[in-house]
């Protein structure tokens, strides 16, 4: 089982992962091997036990093993040079092994809405030997064009407050027919499901018309993202992350009500717009880290 992972260090709890069959020898696991955990969690003398622990601010750290599925589930959209969203990025610590699969090129923002989850995010990073560049984001009032966002660094990490459900940078007037497509066909449960068992679909694919996204995306210095982490339960997929998951790209993305059943789904868009959603399995997660 999961928690049998548990190692008395880093290696050896990743190790564990990879003789269980839960994370993929290679890249993947060496980017892990070389992130220290113990550098994203409070309780030291706990850090490679494969249990969720607390970061403070009422939040927690997924259990390694999450964290494993969730990168195998992203893995083939973390190359060299891929831009990537962490959204709830909380201690810090997947946006640190997503950085290393990424590598010099690439560009990892992580978002959280809560201060202190930043600030420790930010010292977390360091002490791993992460650099985090201090480049603030311009908005399109600071440089009198209202569809301009700039990142003067376009590589590297970047930790940002804000809510993470709404994309990053948030899109703008541009996209609203995108927008009203989307509320207007949802993403929901019942509807164009492959599955032949409706009782328990597995998954489902929609299509949203690819006209309709955003015209000006190079005018955002940051989207679209090749791979989007959501490290907290939403009610449903944020189609502001939808907006900005590339083509292709995919997203992982902890779906459900708060206190109920919730699922993981993984949210593939294809090269044409096409979009598939699995669901992957049934978790419990906090909805308070976006």
């Amino acid at each position: 089982m999961a928690w049998h992972c548990t190692g008395k260090t880093n290696a050896e709890l990743i190790n564990n992962l990879v003789k269980s069959g839960i994370a993929r020898p290679g890249r993947m696991a060496e980017a892990m091997k070389a992130t220290d955990r113990k550098c994203y969690v409070p309780d030291k003398p706990t850090a490679y036990q494969d249990s969720p622990q607390p970061i403070g601010f009422g939040a927690t750290i997924s259990a390694p093993h999450m964290q494993a599925y969730a990168l195998n589930s992203l893995e083939d959209y973390l190359r060299q040079g891929s831009r990537v969203l962490d959204v709830g990025c909380g201690s810090g610590y997947l946006t640190a092994v997503m950085h290393r699969l990424v590598g010099p090129t690439g560009l990892i923002i992580g978002i959280d809405h809560l201060p202190g989850l930043v600030e420790m995010s930010k010292n977390n990073l360091a002490a791993d030997g992460v650099s985090v560049s201090d480049s603030e984001l311009e908005t399109g009032a600071e440089t009198g064009n209202a569809d301009r966002r700039d990142i003067p660094d376009e590589s590297g990490v970047q930790i940002v407050l804000g809510d993470g459900r709404e994309g990053y940078p948030p899109l703008g007037q541009s996209s609203n027919s995108y927008y009203s497509e989307l509320e207007s066909n949802p993403i929901d449960p019942n509807i164009r499901w492959c599955s032949p068992s409706p009782s328990r679909p597995s998954s489902f694919t929609t299509t949203i018309d690819a006209s309709l996204a955003p015209s000006n995306t190079e005018n955002y210095a940051t989207a679209p993202y090749k791979a989007i982490h959501v490290g907290a339960a939403s009610p449903n997929i944020p189609p502001a992350l939808l907006a900005q998951l590339d083509s292709p790209g995919r997203m992982f993305i902890p779906v459900g009500p708060a206190g109920g059943k919730q699922v993981i789904k993984v949210v593939t868009k294809d090269a044409e717009g096409r979009v598939e959603v699995e669901d992957v399995m049934d978790v419990r997660v906090s909805l308070e880290a976006c």
